[in-house]
């Protein structure tokens, strides 16, 4: 029997139901758990469990479920990527960037229903001048990767992605300069290869890539600068460090 909800199927939708009800997620874990990696879970019965849920429910369970490995893990993660397209464009209209963030590296780590990305990709693309401003690097690093390389797939709309993409390079050329020194060695990767497009990836020393050829030329320029100067730093500091070990060789060696 369920230690929260008695007649929830399973402990996923117990845990589901207590967080609607204003649980922390990680006390409604507890209070369910421990959450067995195998359960009879479907994701339309999660999905059910979350129509009244707000878009910070939705985000703490999905980052909950998402961090956790196991086919109910991921089935009860596929429910909650449902209910964040359930009802339209309305359902997530008043999720913040962390809450978007957060979903979309979820469901993209996870391999979840693009059509859940493509809403978050919506979002980012309609509001993106208003979210953005509060974006910190890892946010913006997290969706670029999300969004990045999507063209390929079936969509309802690849201009989502494509606009999406396009609010986060304007907001990384428009303040790269204080963003990107925030920014970690693998963030800076990714951006760079998001940024820079296929061309970067397709770059040999035959065919070189040139950076007129970037997706997003001037943010892809901002991230690669921010690249070059930490390279520059790091190759001063091993020679003065270097020349103040010979330094002190020589010292030694006349005493």
């Amino acid at each position: 029997m369920l230690r929260r909800n008695s007649n929830a199927k399973s402990y996923y939708v117990a845990v589901c139901h207590d967080v609607v009800s204003g649980i922390p997620v990680e006390d409604a874990f507890s209070k369910n758990g421990p959450l067995p990696e195998v359960d009879e879970v479907h994701a339309m019965e999660v999905e059910g469990a979350l129509k009244h849920a707000t878009p910070d429910h939705l985000a703490d369970l999905a980052a909950a479920f998402g961090a956790r490995r196991g086919p109910a893990f991921k089935e009860a993660l596929t429910g909650v990527a449902w209910a964040a397209i359930n009802d339209g464009p309305e359902r997530l209209s008043s999720a913040n960037i962390d809450h978007l963030a957060r979903l979309a590296d979820a469901f993209t780590k996870n391999d979840i229903d693009d059509d859940a990305t493509e809403a978050v990709a919506m979002q980012v693309a309609v509001r993106g001048n208003d979210l953005l401003p509060q974006a910190n690097i890892g946010q913006i690093a997290t969706l670029t990767l999300a969004f990045c390389g999507r063209d390929d797939s079936e969509f309802q709309d690849e201009t989502n992605f494509h606009n999406a993409m396009g609010k986060l390079a304007l907001r990384v050329t428009a303040h790269g300069d204080e963003l990107l020194r925030a920014a970690s060695a693998e963030q800076l990767a990714t951006l760079k290869g998001a940024f820079g497009g296929p061309a970067v990836q397709l770059a040999t020393r035959e065919v070189p890539f040139e950076p007129a050829e970037a997706d997003h030329p001037e943010a892809f320029a901002k991230v690669v600068n921010e690249m070059k100067s930490r390279d520059e730093a790091a190759r001063l500091a091993h020679n003065s460090q270097l020349k103040l070990q010979l330094a002190d060789r020589a010292l030694s060696v006349e005493r």
